[in-house]
């Protein structure tokens, strides 16, 4: 792999294990890490940030990290003058 910095290789990594676990144990690893209402009984505090690394089927993720990959060697360099996490966790909030 051509210039992927650690960020987006620990980001790839990251997705991929969610990515399997859901296909492992199944729809119990959506209702622990998806975001659901605040309302929900279902609601976790953790699920605002692990909502991020959740994917739907292979499509979903396969273009997910295609783009992390092709944008985030650019976004995430290591002359970045923001801490790399920071656009990740912005991005996914907006």
């Amino acid at each position: 792999m051509r210039n992927v910095t650690e960020t987006v290789k620990h980001l790839l990594i990251i997705n991929v294990i969610f990515f399997f676990a859901t296909i492992s144990i199944g729809d119990k690893v959506y209702d622990w890490f998806a975001l659901h209402y605040f309302g929900n009984p279902k609601f976790q505090p953790w699920q605002v940030i692990s909502h991020m690394f959740m994917h739907g089927d292979f499509a979903h993720i396969f273009f997910n990290m295609f783009g992390l990959w092709m944008f985030g060697i650019i976004a995430f360099n290591e002359n970045s003058v923001n801490p790399p996490w920071s656009s990740s966790v912005r991005s996914s909030i907006n």
